[in-house]
């Protein structure tokens, strides 16, 4: 029978996108479990961040993890007009709002066949490797 809890990650695992989950109703904490990956997209979520658990049926499959969600204590990190945003890091994000697209970081760097272009050297008057 499959069964869905709730549970808050208290470990990771990097190298492997595994994590362990403290489970909210019971207090327990799981083995290391895979985290759900969205297009092979590379993100383990946050310590202390609320996820969804979900057990399988099959005793060889046991559970995955199928990631956070928004909530009063969660809120998206979004304008009136954001269409897509993905956040990084506290000062790293990318957003699509209003037919533009705005990359912020501390540091761009576009690796075009092996030559790179850095973009705060740009600015700065710099030179790229090509």
């Amino acid at each position: 029978m499959e069964r869905i809890q709730l549970g808050i990650v208290s470990a990771i695992e990097a190298e492997s996108g595994m994590v362990q989950v403290t489970y909210a109703d019971t207090g327990a904490t799981s083995d290391y479990l895979p985290y759900l990956t969205y297009g092979e997209e590379y993100h383990v979520p946050k310590i202390n961040t609320m996820v969804l658990v979900v057990g399988l049926s099959s005793a060889v499959s046991g559970s995955i993890v199928i990631g956070g969600f928004w909530n009063k204590k969660n809120l998206p990190p979004i304008t009136e007009d954001t269409i897509w945003k993905k956040q990084i890091e506290e000062n790293v994000s990318m957003e699509f709002a209003g037919n533009v697209l705005t990359i912020k970081a501390p540091n761009i760097v576009f690796d075009v066949g092996g030559k790179k272009i850095n973009i705060l050297d740009c600015l700065q008057g710099g030179e790229s490797d090509g």
